[in-house]
């Protein structure tokens, strides 16, 4: 029996083996982008939808964010949607949409 489990296991191994990492890379890319994009704008962000909105916008029109001690975003957390809503314009659809591909990509790396 064990014998057996053993030469599945080395069969499964070498399929695997033969798959074109490039096709696995594209594959898990889609299954982590279209998944989430199709409800990405049901977010569990609750009261952090508001940091979305108003940091970016004091950025924009030239204010420092709001800072205290226990709001301790990142720089990326704040400009980079600033930069994307100077881009894309003051939608919060595409910073979710955003959210959304750089999710996919950190799952791909």
């Amino acid at each position: 029996m064990i014998k057996t489990i053993l030469s599945f296991l080395v069969t499964v191994k070498e399929k695997i083996d033969k798959i074109n990492p490039l096709l696995l890379a594209m594959t898990l890319f889609l299954i982590f982008l279209l998944l989430p994009l199709a409800t990405y704008n049901h977010t569990t962000a609750g009261g952090d939808m508001a940091e979305y909105l108003n940091n970016p916008l004091r950025v924009i029109n030239g204010d420092l964010p709001y800072r205290d001690f226990w709001l301790l975003f990142s720089p990326g957390e704040v400009f980079l949607p600033a930069l994307i809503y100077k881009i894309f314009g003051l939608n919060i659809n595409i910073l979710l949409i955003f959210s959304v591909v750089i999710t996919a990509f950190v799952g791909l790396f």
